[in-house]
């Protein structure tokens, strides 16, 4: 017991430093009385489950159980221009939900990805993640109730989307993003999943822009120790050096965005709602650039990127021509520079080889100067 107090408190400490280094008002010393608990006698192995008919049924070989850890409460961080809620760090034993709101996917690396995850963590799915739907992973019902099911589960700390394609916007302006207050945990993904991103943000949520479980069933080690460190420690400072300068310039603020498509989709359906003094970023996958042109024209013209302190280009991945990349890139600096705003590109996020994990919600400081993104700053980041 006396162990499990000591960790709690270094853990207490950290969390304070934090929260002074990104302005945060300290806790009470009554939260911080709460927060010293006796862990759960739940001693809950990574097994890899399924839901089945309300209830769980065991789809795989258990791994060695994993005692859970004492788990540190959400904390609400002040990301420069927005009160941002942290959902707690995960840790090993925690129970992860994985759901599959957009399009159907490969069985293989979706099964690849459950027994991976499942070394580690506690993997509950539905089996109605499998069927297909056309070019969707089931009705839409069937995404929206798995879905919601997920953000209204009280234990599970992470929701990992299982693929991208297409299929979330159908949903998710129908789906309880509300319970993300209620029940913190973290939406992890990208691509289609874009659009979970912007509907936590919504509600103040902090999420994880990071391979879907598709991905990371075909990912090499430093892709997969990434993204683990991620979830694991979302208040630890990481940098993104060796940009591409386009507009010169420095600035702070809340870290916003995704893919460019999904942004666009999401203005047109009045779902996009970026905090005054954000850091844009954006990557995007096979666009041509008269249609990269196109809607970044859109979001300029409808005064959507008007307060928009920076932007952070990610992988603009095309058909593998270097000619059409080059162009793509141009049209992104000719549009973006026009805002008067740091416009850096190159960062190794999106659907190029790599795809590191990037924290949404979270403050950041884009630099021209420094050629660099740096998520969650430390008091030296602001010399």
């Amino acid at each position: 017991m006396i162990t499990n107090v000591l960790r709690t408190l270094l853990e207490v400490l950290a969390e304070s430093r934090h929260r002074k280094l990104v302005g945060c008002a300290p806790r009470s010393s009554r939260e911080l009385l709460n927060t010293i608990q006796p862990l759960s006698d739940a001693g809950t192995g990574c097994s890899l489950e399924c839901c089945h008919q309300g209830g769980f049924t065991h789809a795989g070989r258990s791994a060695q159980p994993i005692p859970l850890q004492k788990r540190a409460p959400p904390v609400r961080v002040t990301a420069y221009s927005a009160l941002v809620l942290y959902p707690s760090p995960i840790k090993a034993g925690d129970r992860l939900r994985v759901i599959a709101p957009s399009g159907p996917f490969d069985r293989t690396l979706f099964f690849r990805g459950l027994a991976w995850l499942a070394r580690r963590y506690q993997v509950v799915w539905s089996r109605g993640s499998l069927e297909r739907a056309g070019y969707l992973a089931g009705t839409d019902q069937r995404r929206l109730d798995e879905l919601n099911e997920a953000l209204r589960d009280p234990d599970a700390r992470a929701l990992v989307a299982a693929r991208g394609g297409y299929g979330a916007t159908r949903i998710c302006h129908a789906a309880d993003f509300s319970s993300l207050t209620r029940y913190p945990k973290w939406c992890v993904g990208f691509s289609d999943f874009t659009t979970v991103h912007l509907e936590a943000a919504s509600v103040g949520v902090a999420s994880i822009h990071a391979p879907n479980l598709t991905a990371l069933g075909r990912a090499d080690a430093e892709t997969r120790s990434d993204w683990i460190h991620a979830i694991e420690q979302p208040l630890a400072r990481r940098c993104f050096p060796a940009l591409s300068v386009l507009a010169l310039g420095e600035a702070r603020g809340t870290l916003i965005g995704g893919n460019l498509t999904l942004l666009f989709a999401a203005a047109a359906a009045g779902r996009l709602q970026l905090p005054d003094g954000c850091l844009l970023f954006i990557e995007e996958f096979n666009e041509a650039p008269y249609r990269i042109d196109r809607m970044l024209t859109a979001l300029m013209v409808s005064g959507k990127l008007a307060k928009v302190a920076g932007v952070c280009v990610g992988d603009l991945t095309d058909s593998g021509r270097e000619i059409d990349r080059e162009r793509v890139l141009a049209v992104v600096a000719e549009r973006l520079t026009s805002l008067g705003v740091p416009v850096l590109s190159g960062l190794p996020v999106g659907h190029g080889l790599v795809n590191r994990a990037l924290p949404l919600g979270a403050p950041a400081i884009l630099s021209s100067r420094r050629s660099a993104l740096i998520v969650n700053p430390t008091i030296t980041d602001g010399d």
